[in-house]
This record gives structure tokens, C-alpha cells and sequence, in this order.
């Protein structure tokens, strides 16, 4: 076997983080090995209608604006929709083809049409519609890319470890990742598109530019890749106390905790009477009914003309400095707890309140805060790592992309063995 720097064990504890996060997935959406947040990322397809059968309106380039912040450049005739079969990226050995990237591409098409007004979606036209699908294709391509690296070193490792006996160690392994492909994948691709059989799910994911021969190369290279980062992202790095220390002093202020208060109120608005006085005597019989053992809550929905009077006049959890009123804040922070208020006037109208309950200005103690702080470090730990691993991979495999130019009429691949798909 590999040495256990690489080989079935490492792929079975990856095997067994991909098959537990395995969300539902929705119809007509993603449906390829979901990955970890941070983990390596794979594609995805969704049907689309023929963008040749859409009406042709006056232009509008809203969609592209959308993706690309810009108008539509000036050579767009000349970008075509790639075909399936067009090599668009390399790395190292490995091929990357336009049909691996184009089902994420019209996924993400048509959810951008389906949330513009049916007048927008009618007047874009192919033109745009083939800028777009150039940018998003561009920008797909980067998580492909990573996960190529990472399966490319996969192995590169491979070859140096086993030797002679890698063909056999390889088959092994794919029979084991095929296995759980089959337990874990396939049930979830079928679900997605319908299918009720294999020959169906077939026909499915061939309409959608894939196929179930793809969808479990992808699945491979996510899992041989999730190990490769299991090996060059440390899972539980070490954090010093004096590394806890500093980041909760360099960060002091954010564990301080304001003052907030929640309450009752009852108003009156001064624009709906006749007079200030008449508008203050109101606010009076309702205070005196709730002194002398009416409920507060209820005067509040039967006569209150503040905001939360059909809640009763309650106020929520609300932090000091919140409030338009500065009356309002300044009695709500001072007044004492669960006695009524004075009457308070503001610019909109008088007021009484009840204070509920009040936490006093105060700070988050170091020993509650440092296990945060701890993930936190981890997680900025973790990422350098990965950053570093992926910088590392870039420099030693060769990556070409058909975008690498400006114009595609001046681009040539490289001379890349073919691979069979």
C-alpha cells in the first residue's frame, strides 16, 4: 500500500467526512458532492432553455451587469458559447473541458433570469447572453482549478510513495471511493433530477452537459483532494494563552457590552389633537387608570398611538444611544426599574413608560471570551495554512486556462496528453 502519507486510510477518513455532509438538495439545482466550506469545490449542472429560442428585444444589459459590473465588450460576436467537448484549462496532466464548467454556468444563468422582470428577461439578448457565459465560465474555472491541483498532487504523491505498484494501489482506492459514490451520491442525483432508474438519471445528467461517469470522477478528485488538505491544514492547531491574551487586548473594545433596557410605553401623538393640552390630559386618564390597577398592556392596544401599541406598548431588548428620542433614551437609562414614569415630552408627543428590565454597561471577562478567541485563531491558522498549501501548488504544476489571453482567436493550448473522460 501507500505509505501512510497517502493511501486507502487517509481516503476513508475523507470518504467519511463527504457522506456526513450530504444536505437535501433541491431540484434542478447543484446536485454534484457537496464540500466542506473550506474544502475543495466541485460542479454542478442545471438545464436551462436554448438561449436561440428566446425573444430577441432591445437591448438591455442589466444580466451582464449584473456578473460583470461593466458593459458588454466590444468583440461579443466573436465569444461563442464553448462546446462541450473544448478544452479550456489544464493542469498539469489533467484536462479541464468546457463541458465541466458550462452546467454550473446556465445554473447560475438562469437563476440571474429568473429574478429579473419578465421585461428584462425578454430583452436580453444572445449577444449579452454570451458575454455572460464567458465571465461566469472564467470564474467557475478558479475552484476547478483548485481542485485539479489538489488531485493532481494526490498523485504526484502517489507515484513517489508506491513506485512500481500505484496502478494497483490507485484501483483499490477507487473502488473504495467508487463504492461510496454509488452509496452516497448516486440516491442523491436520481432524487434531484427524478429519475427512477439508472438509465433514466443517465439521460438526465446527458442533457444537462454531465454524466454519471463525470459526476463520479468529480467525486474522486473532491475526495482524494479533501485528503490533501487533511495532510497540509493541521485539524486542531495549538493556541498559546499569550496568542489568547493578545488578540482579546488588541480587540478590547469589542467585548464591551452596552447598557439595554426593554420596557412598556404608552403615548400619545401630538398631530392628532386640537391642542397640546388636550393631547397631555389624555395621556393623564390613561396613566391614572394603570396607577389605580388597570393593565398596562391593555390601555396600551386600547389607546396607546405609539408603534407597538397592538403589542401592548412592549419594547424589546434595545441597546443605550438606540433610540430617535433622546428623552426617551435618556429616562429609559436612569428612571428606576418596574415604577411609571413621569409624564416625558419629546417632539412627537408625551409619554410614559415602564421599565421591564436594565443591564448595566459592562465587559466580556477574558475566561468567557477566550474559547472564541481560540476558534477563531484556529480557523485564521487553518486558512494561512491552506493558502500556503494551495501558493505552493501553483508555483510547482503548470495551470493554463483558454482565458490567459485577451482574445481567444490568439490563444493555444498546451500539449496536453489526452485523458480519457
Amino acid at each position: 500500500m501507500f505509505s501512510c502519507r497517502f493511501g486507502i486510510v487517509g481516503v476513508v477518513g475523507a470518504l467519511s467526512m463527504v457522506a456526513s455532509a450530504q444536505p437535501p438538495r433541491p431540484s434542478g439545482f447543484n446536485t454534484t458532492p457537496r464540500s466542506l466550506a473550506s474544502g475543495p469545490v466541485t460542479t454542478g449542472f442545471a438545464k436551462v432553455p436554448n438561449p436561440a429560442t428566446q425573444p430577441v428585444a432591445a437591448r438591455d444589459s442589466s444580466l451582464v451587469a449584473k456578473v460583470t459590473g461593466t458593459e458588454p465588450q466590444a468583440d461579443l460576436p466573436a465569444l461563442q458559447v464553448f462546446e462541450q467537448t473544448e478544452l479550456i484549462g489544464a493542469v498539469g496532466n489533467e484536462q479541464i473541458l468546457a463541458g465541466d464548467v458550462l452546467p454550473m454556468v446556465e445554473q447560475e444563468i438562469r437563476r440571474l433570469m429568473q429574478k429579473m422582470p419578465a421585461d428584462q428577461r425578454q430583452a436580453v439578448t444572445s449577444a449579452e447572453l454570451s458575454s455572460v457565459r464567458r465571465n461566469l465560465m472564467q470564474r467557475m474555472l478558479k475552484p476547478i482549478i483548485r481542485n485539479k491541483l489538489l488531485y493532481v498532487d494526490f498523485l504526484r504523491d502517489g507515484a513517489q510513495n508506491a513506485g512500481d505498484q500505484i496502478d494497483e494501489q490507485l484501483k483499490q482506492i477507487n473502488g473504495r471511493v467508487d463504492a461510496e459514490f454509488e452509496k452516497s451520491q448516486v440516491p442523491h442525483l436520481m432524487k434531484s433530477v427524478k429519475a427512477t432508474s439508472r438509465a433514466e438519471l443517465e439521460a438526465s445528467l446527458r442533457s444537462y452537459g454531465s454524466s454519471l461517469k463525470g459526476q463520479q470522477q468529480l467525486f474522486r478528485e473532491q475526495v482524494m483532494g479533501m485528503q490533501m488538505r487533511q495532510r497540509y491544514v493541521t485539524n486542531n492547531p495549538e493556541i498559546s494563552l499569550e496568542q489568547l491574551l493578545e488578540r482579546y487586548q488588541e480587540n478590547i473594545e469589542d467585548y464591551q457590552v452596552q447598557p439595554k433596557v426593554r420596557w412598556e410605553q404608552l403615548t400619545v401623538m401630538l398631530d392628532r389633537y386640537s391642542s397640546r393640552e388636550e393631547a397631555y390630559n389624555d395621556l393623564v386618564d390613561m396613566g391614572n387608570r394603570v396607577f389605580f390597577g388597570a393593565s398596562f398592556s391593555e390601555m396600551a392596544k386600547l389607546r396607546s398611538q405609539g408603534l407597538n401599541a397592538e403589542e401592548g406598548g412592549y419594547h424589546g431588548w434595545t441597546n443605550q444611544g438606540s433610540l430617535v428620542s433622546n428623552v426617551l433614551d435618556e429616562a429609559l437609562f436612569t428612571l428606576p426599574v418596574d415604577q411609571l414614569s413621569p409624564i416625558l415630552e419629546d417632539q412627537t408627543g408625551f409619554h410614559i413608560v415602564r421599565i421591564l428590565e436594565r443591564t448595566e454597561s459592562s465587559r466580556v471577562r477574558f475566561r468567557d471570551a477566550q474559547e472564541q478567541i481560540k476558534k477563531d485563531l484556529q480557523k485564521e491558522q487553518q486558512q494561512k495554512e491552506w493558502e500556503g498549501y494551495l501558493s505552493r501548488l501553483q508555483k510547482e504544476i503548470p495551470v493554463w486556462t483558454v482565458f490567459d489571453n485577451t482574445t481567444r482567436s490568439a490563444q493555444k493550448s498546451p500539449a496536453v496528453p489526452a485523458m480519457p473522460r
